[in-house]
């Protein structure tokens, strides 16, 4: 069978496995999480952390939690009565502040959550110093949940993943699966499970909903059982990471449109987006002219092969260590656009970035492009997040030229003071 004859016998099945899916979701609903609705950053992941540490949290599951990460970094657990504070945001001498801090009856635990963002010069060690001056008789110790490892500190620092990948390492995800069996609340275990595989989904590269789309693989298989149309489906396996990368370039040709729309003169740099965000840390930019030196729109990844894939706009704050390393990289007006970026809400910030989002789904692997391509009939810029990244882009560009605008008029306007 030619591979054009494959592909129409498997076209004329998508009308039954897409009615097999309509009665999938209907009783099933297994794309719904509050997770991906509501959307999740540093501060809203830290919210949750600290609610379910805490003995006292809605969860009503009492030291469960707490527990279970006692256990993995090797302390004492604590009993039912034993007292337990829980801050957040917990602001040290140095005027940092620690995400979480944990105190018992002989632990003072600091929790440092970067999932997304780099860590600030000397951050750890300030944060461990800090806990040692304040712990007295109990013991100091300093968590690090991110996937990168810490820049200081590290012999104290106990590092602690949201995704272990089969290494045997202590991680959110372990702590969760853990318990599972022990959660008394119905809702307490939808709540944890819709956390869990959000995780699995954005820092496992695992597509827990893809579950609602196995009647098209299993539809698939069963061509396969036909040794003559083998070969199609081998062809089609040898083009994955192609159609993958096409679709990827499409979704980046959207956004580079809908922007030229209401920007005309927007200029971006050489490459394709797949280009960009099949390297960790190679940035994807579109900027205008008038816009401050080194101060641009961008789409990013984490990690290679377009894994933790991230957006939002770039400008690299000066007179710190990562401006010292990369000085051709200063933005010097950073303060101008972080004041018009004040209002846009749902973004975290670092020294690189002053707003930044993670994409709705953040590993663009080839099961996430072919659920694109499901979707939406192959039309994927229609797809809901794709829209999200070209609609947060347009806002954010908006907003830099309101606050540019703004501060021509105050510049303005003081200068006919002082004349």
């Amino acid at each position: 069978m030619s591979i054009s004859d494959f592909l129409t016998s498997i076209r004329a099945e998508m009308p039954r496995c897409d009615a097999e899916r309509v009665g999938a979701e209907r009783y099933g609903s297994p794309r719904l999480s509050a997770f991906e609705l509501l959307g999740t950053n540093e501060n809203v992941l830290s919210n949750v952390l600290a609610e379910l540490f805490d003995p006292r949290g809605a969860h009503g599951q009492g030291t469960l939690f707490l527990n279970a990460l006692l256990r993995a970094i090797g302390e004492r657990i604590v009993h039912t009565r034993e007292p337990v504070k829980i801050t957040r945001e917990f602001v040290t001498k140095h005027r940092r502040r620690i995400d979480i801090l944990i105190e018992t009856n002989s632990a003072l635990i600091g929790i440092e959550n970067k999932p997304f963002a780099v860590q600030s010069e000397n951050q750890l060690s300030d944060y461990q110093k800090d806990l040692e001056e304040r712990a007295g008789k109990r013991k100091p110790r300093l968590i690090f949940i991110s996937d990168s490892d810490p820049d200081t500190a590290k012999e104290y620092v106990t590092p602690l993943r949201f995704y272990d990948w089969g290494k045997n390492e202590s991680s959110i995800c372990g702590l969760l699966d853990e318990v599972h069996g022990d959660i008394r609340s119905y809702h307490a275990l939808a709540f944890v499970e819709d956390f869990g595989n959000w995780i699995k989904r954005h820092f496992g590269g695992e597509d827990n909903m893809m579950d609602e789309l196995e009647f098209y693989a299993e539809e698939i298989l069963k061509h396969f059982e036909i040794a003559e149309e083998r070969k199609s489906i081998g062809a089609v396996l040898l083009a994955g990471d192609r159609i993958r990368r096409e679709v990827i370039d499409k979704i980046g040709s959207h956004i580079w449109c809908t922007l030229l729309e209401a920007y005309p003169d927007l200029e971006g740099e050489d490459g394709e987006l797949s280009g960009r965000i099949d390297q960790k840390h190679t940035a994807w930019k579109i900027r205008r002219p008038s816009w401050p030196e080194n101060c641009c729109l961008a789409i990013e990844a984490g990690k290679n092969s377009a894994g933790g894939v991230f957006y939002g706009v770039r400008a690299l704050k000066p007179e710190t260590a990562n401006a010292r390393n990369s000085p051709d990289s200063v933005c010097f007006e950073r303060d101008i656009i972080e004041g018009s970026l004040q209002d846009v809400a749902n973004g975290s910030s670092t020294n690189w970035w002053p707003w930044y989002q993670m994409a709705p789904t953040s590993n663009w692997t080839q099961d996430f492009i072919a659920r694109l391509l499901i979707d939406t009939d192959g039309r994927v810029e229609t797809h809901n997040d794709v829209e999200r990244i070209s609609a947060d882009l347009l806002r954010l560009a908006d907003a830099i030229e309101d606050g540019l605008v703004r501060g021509k008029r105050r510049a303005e306007e003081n200068g006919v003071r002082s004349g």
